[in-house]
């Protein structure tokens, strides 16, 4: 009877499933920052393929919180030869995030998707920079560290409110390919810049170094407004926009929707929608 009551439990636990997903074991849950945490699982043989994927894509995850299923998008910062991972960012108010660095431990079951995106590192490009903010480096990191094993040069921006509070600091330090010049805009460090990646930062960036637009791709990650600021910066230094790539982690406000890639990753507020059907709307 108890090895019946194992199967029965294995079946309906795979039932329950959403499609595309499958209940993968946490086999890492380490602190990045204090209000951040990074996530590893352990891939079952007979799914390696299922969830190989390509710097800058992403998973999706769905657990359960106070009886509600929660689903939420997280990019995945994992390099060649590392369990696939994720790293979440505390977010106010946010459910998931709250919960994932208070309550999630080794050994916890978790839904995950197979990997998805189009923020993707195309191996052709050799000479990449980078602009990024807050955890809108997860999904670069993981390019980063790819580039790593190749022959390569990336040079990244990276914009936190202090150097306690950038996601993988170390981690981009040890990366031999890869050059990090850090903007800190509550503190003053040696070495790194002052102040927000806005327009008039990345504009200062590029002309002290006009080598940055001999770049085979640029990648934007992070909030809206840096994204903005940097591709229309980018743009207006003539850098085409086939070689400009970006991620948005939020629903887009200022940016038009239909050139933007989006990943839900910290939007955790509530929308509302109407549906339209047989000409009727329903709320």
């Amino acid at each position: 009877m108890g090895l019946f009551d194992k199967l029965f439990k294995k079946s309906e636990k795979e039932i329950s499933a959403p499609k595309g997903f499958h209940s993968l074991v946490v086999s890492e849950v380490k602190k990045t920052t204090n209000d951040s945490v990074y996530i590893a699982f352990e891939i079952p043989a007979d799914l390696k393929n299922t969830y190989r994927f390509i710097p800058g894509q992403y998973v999706n995850i769905s657990i359960e919180i106070e009886g509600k299923q929660e689903r939420r998008s997280y990019s995945i910062c994992s390099g060649p030869n590392e369990n696939l991972a994720i790293a979440i960012k505390k977010v106010e108010n946010g459910k998931v995030s709250s919960w994932a660095i208070s309550e999630l431990q080794v050994g916890d079951n978790i839904l995950v998707s197979q990997p998805e995106g189009n923020f993707i590192w195309d191996k052709e490009k050799r000479f990449i920079v980078a602009f990024v903010a807050g955890s809108g480096i997860t999904p670069v990191l993981s390019i980063a560290k790819h580039l790593d094993h190749e022959i390569g040069d990336l040079r990244l921006f990276y914009g936190n409110k202090s150097e306690e509070k950038a996601m993988f600091l170390n981690d981009l330090n040890l990366l031999k390919n890869t050059k990090t010049v850090c903007s800190f805009s509550e503190v003053t460090k040696d070495g790194h810049l002052i102040g927000r990646l806005n327009k008039d930062k990345v504009s200062e960036i590029i002309k002290s170094d006009l080598n940055l637009l001999k770049a085979d791709a640029y990648y934007l990650c992070g909030p809206e407004a840096l994204i903005k600021d940097a591709k229309e910066v980018l743009e207006l230094f003539g850098v085409a926009k086939n070689k400009i790539h970006f991620e948005l982690f939020t629903t887009p406000v200022l940016l038009k929707s239909d050139e933007t890639t989006v990943s839900s990753t910290l939007f955790e507020g509530i929308s509302e929608v109407s549906v339209i059907l047989d000409q009727n709307v329903l709320n």
